[in-house]
């Protein structure tokens, strides 16, 4: 949601540009820990920090999407975030290809 993300930078293009960067190297960087093996109060920061991130730039399905894994992270279902990210990659994917031909406009 670009026109969010212009509003919450009062339409400064440099701040979007490096607000979307660090969103996408933020999701090439908490992906893997999220889906991962690691411990689950690493892969629950990851994905709240994820999630936190998706908000801050209008990637509204992906926020959805992280706090569907954050809340089966938290409850144990490792097999239902494993499962979840068949679903959330490929969103993932597409936020982080709109962020850069977001990034690559300004």
């Amino acid at each position: 949601d670009f026109d969010y993300l212009t509003q919450q930078t009062f339409s400064d293009r440099m701040l979007e540009c490096d607000l979307l960067e660090l969103f996408v190297r933020q999701c090439g960087a908490l992906l893997p820990v999220i889906a991962g093996l690691n411990p689950v109060d690493e892969r629950l920061f990851a994905a709240h920090t994820l999630k936190g991130s998706a908000r801050a730039v209008g990637a509204w399905g992906l926020a959805m999407l992280v706090e569907r894994a954050e809340a089966l992270l938290q409850s144990g279902d490792a097999d239902g975030v494993a499962n979840l990210m068949i679903e959330l990659a490929p969103v993932a994917k597409a936020a982080q290809a709109a962020a850069a031909r977001g990034r690559a406009s300004g």
